[in-house]
């Protein structure tokens, strides 16, 4: 049995500075709000600027946005290298 938890995405979103909570609505807007939307998407920047807090921003938004809908399975891995690996499938 799989243990469901919702991350608390206001608290989350709250504690990014303006520029990393503006990358996370852009990307999130780009990848499930626009007409055209893409299905990758790389944030790159200089060490030490929060890409971890914008991938746990987005990742809090985006379960927000689709537990809303039925069967669906979301997933994360942390792989090697420090990447995170995130699947999205029908239950």
């Amino acid at each position: 049995m799989t243990k469901q938890i919702r991350p608390n995405t206001k608290l989350i979103l709250e504690g990014l500075k303006d520029f990393q909570r503006s990358t996370v609505d852009y990307v999130f807007r780009r990848m499930y709000l626009d007409e055209d939307k893409v299905h990758r998407f790389l944030v790159a920047d200089e060490v030490g600027l929060g890409k971890t807090l914008v991938a746990r921003g987005l990742i809090a938004k985006v379960i927000d946005h689709l537990g809303m809908m039925t069967g669906v399975s979301i997933s994360f891995t942390f792989a090697p290298m420090r990447r995170l690996l995130v699947r999205i499938s029908p239950d």
